[in-house]
């Protein structure tokens, strides 16, 4: 348990320099290029916003939040998208599939602990998770409009 919360803090961490990188005005690394390339845009996440905690989740860091996680993802994907908020806690989830048009935004204190123990594996997650190339805590395989998450 102690390596999965070092582990967790150090993703926040990295992250949190990510998440300042995107933020970021990088039109002048567009500049004198020796080839054309179109500068990407910044995802449009529409405004609707859900509590990871309104899907049953518990910041407890004992909790297995992932069914909560998947519920909200897929209740703000057959909305359209949006942003799914996790609150200051430690929150323990198995793997974080996002769909297109979802932020996923994490409070300020907000730790995501992963835990996936023999026996509590998501079939469909692993072989998700097997097929693409992301092989973290959460991934979006073939979506559009997937930000990588802030930290605020």
């Amino acid at each position: 348990m102690k390596i999965s919360r070092v582990l967790a803090s150090f993703v926040a961490m990295a992250l949190s320099v990510a998440s300042a990188a995107v933020a970021g005005d990088y039109s002048s690394y567009y500049k004198n290029l020796p080839f054309d390339i179109r500068q990407p845009e910044a995802p449009a996440i529409p405004s609707r916003s859900v509590s990871i905690a309104d899907f049953g989740a518990k910041a407890d860091g004992v909790t297995l939040n992932t069914d909560a996680f998947a519920k909200a993802i897929e209740s703000l994907a057959s909305q359209g998208g949006g942003r799914l908020v996790v609150p200051s806690g430690v929150w323990l989830t198995g793997p974080v599939v996002l769909k297109s048009g979802i932020e996923l935004h994490l409070d300020a204190g907000a730790i995501l602990s992963l835990h996936v123990a023999p026996g509590e594996e998501r079939q469909d997650d692993i072989r998700r998770m097997e097929k693409s190339r992301c092989k973290g805590w959460y991934c979006g395989r073939r979506q559009d409009m997937v930000p990588l998450p802030e930290l605020h």
